[in-house]
């Protein structure tokens, strides 16, 4: 096969020098990637970029007023090179998750499994990693702009030192323009991170040696090693033979193909950039180099050319028509960049893949070509006469390899350039989730960003709640040992991570067994001088939710009348029960209406003291609460709603017997919950639970199958306003409600298409404080036998069990995993 460059040198009429000639590339210092030709590069990492896909009209206008910004500071002569690495896999991040969890969990077995289970299944599956890069290029001065100076005042100083004086001047304006850039993308809100020497010595040894970079070290370049000061940094780099042919560019046993922008948007809208880089195919390297211009010098090129397409559309030669529209489409922009603000700028597009299969390679590069249509109608070309010069493009100091360069204003321009993408999460990965374009994603419950850590999750009926629930708890569960979780629910979803995890499952009846005196010893609540407000007002609520009728409120005298109680019964007992309190409020002497008013309260609290509820309530028992996982299923007391209430209140003091313990996370689950708030002292307790469970290392993590349960609910605003992390699952119904969640319209979008596949994966939408997205639950098979509750999948795990009945828990599940690996549907 004829060689590309002997092609390109036949057709230009000009020999190509050999690609060790073309690659651009000194040494490394100071930060800064120096060519041999003297353009200097600094580099940028940037995270946590915004989605703006997922903002308001006015956040967007704002977004791109700051790239606009950013152009405009940029002095002249100086390039601005936007780099997206698209990868295939994603094991560093996979590794930093199993490290994360291994560090307090390394002697538990169960965890130690989950974790090999997950590593393998994200192992297996296709996972895409995008990292974001900006590259700053400045270059030397020509002869024309070098000062005039004196023959004899050159030999003033050293040659070496006039060079390291002119070094550090130029890496002293790229410093400055570099800490501008960080500045203007800060007021984007964008992270990004500067590359050092070994960043950026590793940038280019990976994309010099695609395959070897893997299990070969990059180099050291320090400049104080004997190598870097007897070889530039571009023969210590490559290692390996280049062919550049016509079908593409072959390096390191790895062929690339570049597509170039050939035609430009018609009309780039929000949007665009995002659905073309998701039709791409990893391995990719999305490279856009900003030239800045002088925008007068080059209206007057611009001119001259517009002229000279006049002057052919009037002609006898080429196409009338392709001239004319030439020379309308030039005198357009000229006049669009007189009447406006915008400026001029010169600029290149392209996308390099690479592959070690060349027919899938290939087959990457003509989807690639297809998707320009998806930017705006653009038109894009396999330039396969440049596919060495556009693999070189792409890295820093070499964007002016590619020959396609095009002219646009501010505003498209502003568009294209990509500084934004969906949300990758929380800094630490302590559970790892997948988004729909197969990107990972962390998640961190206790995030220290967050100003609350109280959630809501809102889903339809067989949305899959129950099935996030337990992916969720379970994964914070395995976490930590410090881990504890509260679990208040109605029907049973969460018996088996309950037995899987040694947990404490309380099917609450009425009966002895789940006695449970609501009032602590005296020396928790009691410092010997005084009692602790907070207490003492938790259990006036308990009290007031026995002894109030309905429709009835507790006014300031009747609260102070239970609260003696409760001080009268310490003083007769350390350890008091409810019949104690009822006793006081029998003896209590005062004033006619207080004794009236202490006669009906005792009265009341007969129910609960000798009636029906007695079993429960007036008991010495104290249920024991060391456990990590406490489930408490009200089911048995459905019909007993007034009964469930009340305990809510009782659970709550368990709950309060973890929060003393500040080293401890807990998580208070209440599932279908806003059946026990539907009144004032509901909502005052909850509200005061999701407002101070913070301060205790805590978070309240509230579900229901409708967001007008919530709405209803009078605890409604304390709920709402406190949950700084809101989890949405299909929804049937009831997306006009989500305003009310502060969703905006682009997210209400995005949860009406949420989709899922029963058995394979389910979508929720996630909004984390300021932050939101869409994740893709794809749980491993032994992941997704922990958390079923479907009714076949409990069918098949019963006939496992019988056939298996002296199994164990962790025996039974794995082998049931193995046993439907396929996830059956």
């Amino acid at each position: 096969m004829t060689n590309a460059a002997t092609l390109q040198s036949m057709l230009s009429g000009q020999k190509q020098p050999p690609f060790f000639n073309k690659l651009n590339l000194w040494s490394i210092t100071d930060q800064v990637a120096v060519g041999v030709d003297l353009q200097m590069s600094a580099g940028l990492e940037l995270t946590q970029l915004p989605d703006i896909l997922l903002q308001e009209p006015d956040e967007r206008d704002q977004h791109f007023q700051g790239i606009t910004q950013l152009l405009h500071t940029v002095p002249e002569n100086t390039t601005l090179q936007f780099v997206i690495k698209g990868r295939s896999g994603d094991a560093g991040r996979v590794n930093e998750y199993v490290e994360l969890q291994s560090k307090e969990n390394a002697d538990d077995p169960l965890s130690q499994l989950l974790l090999k289970a997950k590593s393998d299944d994200l192992s297996g599956k296709f996972i895409l990693r995008r990292r974001y890069y900006l590259f700053i290029t400045t270059y030397a001065v020509t002869l024309e702009e070098l000062p005039r100076v004196q023959l004899h005042s050159l030999f003033d100083k050293p040659v070496k030192d006039m060079t390291q004086e002119m070094h550090d001047k130029r890496v002293a304006a790229l410093n400055g323009i570099t800490l501008q850039a960080q500045a203007a993308l800060q007021n984007l809100q964008i992270s990004s991170r500067r590359l050092t020497d070994t960043d950026l010595g590793a940038y280019f040894f990976e994309h010099l040696n695609p395959v070897s970079s893997d299990y070969v070290p990059c180099p050291d370049l320090d400049p104080n090693k004997w190598f870097a000061q007897h070889f530039t940094a571009r023969s210590l780099l490559v290692k390996s033979a280049s062919d550049n042919r016509y079908d593409g560019f072959r390096i390191d046993n790895c062929s690339h193909q570049a597509v170039n922008l050939l035609l430009l948007p018609e009309d780039l809208e929000v949007g665009h950039l995002d659905r073309f880089s998701q039709a791409l195919w990893p391995d990719y390297d999305l490279c856009l180099a900003i030239h800045v211009v002088d925008s007068e010098r080059l209206i007057e090129k611009l001119k001259r050319t517009c002229n000279i397409a006049r002057a052919l559309s009037f002609s006898n030669f080429g196409s009338h028509y392709e001239a004319q529209q030439q020379h309308v489409e030039l005198d357009e922009l000229i006049r669009e960049t007189r009447a406006t603000t915008q400026k001029l700028f010169t600029c290149s597009f392209s996308v390099l893949f690479r592959d070690r299969d060349v027919q899938a390679l290939e087959q990457k590069a003509l989807v690639g070509m297809r998707s320009f249509q998806e930017l705006g109608q653009a038109g894009g070309i396999i330039d396969h006469l440049l596919h060495e010069d556009l693999y070189l493009a792409a890295l820093p100091n070499h964007s002016h390899l590619n020959s396609r360069r095009h002219v646009m204003h501010t505003k498209p321009l502003a568009r294209l350039i990509p500084l934004h993408a969906p949300w990758q999460g929380t800094r630490e990965p302590k559970i790892l989730l997948e988004n729909p374009q197969g990107e990972l994603v962390n998640l961190d419950l206790f995030d220290p960003s967050l100003p609350a850590k109280s959630a809501i999750l809102v889903g339809s009926t067989g949305s899959g709640k129950s099935f996030f629930t337990n992916y969720l708890l379970n994964n914070f569960l395995n976490e930590s040992e410090r881990n504890h979780v509260v679990i208040l629910d109605v029907g049973g979803s969460y018996r088996k991570l309950c037995e899987l995890r040694d947990g404490q499952y309380l099917e609450v009846d009425i009966s002895e067994r789940y006695g449970f005196n609501p009032f602590p010893c005296k020396d928790t609540i009691f410092d010997g001088k005084k009692y602790d407000a907070g207490d003492l007002a938790y259990l006036t609520l308990i009290l007031e939710r026995m002894v109030v009728d309905q429709d009835e409120s507790l006014n300031s005298a009747g609260e102070m009348l239970l609260e003696n109680a409760i001080k009268a019964a310490y003083q007769q007992t350390p350890s008091p029960c409810l019949m104690d309190i009822r006793r006081r409020l029998e003896e209590y002497k005062g004033d006619g209406e207080s004794i009236a008013l202490a006669r009906h309260f005792a009265r009341n609290l007969a129910l609960w003291t000798e009636g029906r509820y007695a079993p429960i309530f007036n008991s010495k028992n104290r249920l024991q609460t060391n456990n990590r996982l406490i489930v408490f299923d009200l089911q048995k007391l459905d019909s007993h709603p007034r009964l469930q209430s009340v305990y809510f209140y009782v659970i709550r003091q368990i709950l309060d017997l973890k929060l003393r313990d500040r080293n401890l996370r807990k998580v208070y689950v209440v599932d279908e919950g806003h059946r026990f708030f539907n009144d004032d002292l509901g909502s005052r307790q909850i509200d005061q639970l999701a407002r101070t469970i913070r301060k205790f290392n805590g978070m309240t993590f509230m579900i229901s199958q409708s967001l007008v349960d919530f709405l209803k609910t009078k605890a409604a605003d304390g709920i709402i306003t406190n949950a700084y992390i809101k989890y949405v699952l299909k929804l049937t119904k009831g997306h006009e409600h989500l305003p009310s969640f502060e969703f905006n319209a682009a997210e209400i979008d995005a949860i009406k298409n949420l989709s899922s596949v029963p058995r394979k994966f389910s979508d929720v939408f996630v909004k984390f404080n300021k932050n939101s997205t869409t994740l893709r639950l794809e749980p491993c098979p032994l992941e997704y036998w922990i958390c079923t509750t479907d009714p076949d999948d409990l069918v098949r795990e019963q006939t496992l069990r019988k056939e298996h009945p002296d199994w164990p828990p962790v025996q039974f599940l794995t082998q049931l995993a193995q046993a439907f690996a396929e996830k059956p549907s």
